[in-house]
């Protein structure tokens, strides 16, 4: 074999070699930077998660308050009748408003936290939702009769305290918890 031959035949041989090396390099390089890729997105959606979870329990547990906040001031100016009709009525309205506002917030919590935190905001909603049901409400509705025929309302203190006790009692279980749940969500 002539010299020139061989010198093409390691010439061609090198050249592959070398390619191979390259190709290597490039297909090496494009798995790391697909990786980075992925680990990039997944840090996004979990910061993502993690600002949904925060934005939701702050919402529920704002509307909550607020509910029961508006509760104790119906409940108040029923039994002290410092307000004129109107404000009271206004008040009983906002009440019904903020029912439908725990609703709302309920279902998007349900989405985002886990069961044993759901069901101690489902404990929570049931305790105000309690409060209004079987204390404020009937007690608006016996104000509006009692106005209408003349008379005088009772006071109805001491079942709104026991009810607002229970409610304010299972907020803050479930505001405890939530933040944990927070809280392991950020670590």
């Amino acid at each position: 074999m002539s010299s020139e031959i061989i010198t093409g035949v390691v010439g061609l041989l090198g050249a592959a070699i070398g390619s191979s090396g390259t190709l290597s390099t490039a297909w090496v390089t494009s798995r790391g930077d697909r990786r980075k890729a992925l680990e990039q997105q997944a840090q996004a959606r979990s910061s993502q998660e993690r600002q949904l979870l925060r934005d939701s329990c702050t919402a529920f547990l704002s509307t909550m308050s607020e509910y029961n906040t508006t509760l104790w001031a119906l409940a108040d100016a029923l039994a002290n009748g410092y307000l004129d009709d109107a404000a009271v009525t206004a008040l009983y309205q906002r009440v019904t408003g903020c029912y439908h506002e725990v609703s709302r917030a309920k279902v998007t919590l349900a989405l985002v936290l886990p069961e044993d935190v759901q069901a101690q905001a489902v404990d929570a909603v049931n305790a105000v939702l309690a409060l209004d049901d079987t204390v404020v409400r009937p007690w608006y509705l016996a104000w509006n009769a009692a106005k209408a025929d003349g008379k005088k309302l009772n006071n109805r203190w001491g079942p709104f305290i026991d009810k607002r006790a229970a409610a304010d009692e299972a907020l803050t279980t479930m505001g405890d918890a939530v933040k944990k749940v927070i809280g392991a969500a950020d670590s």
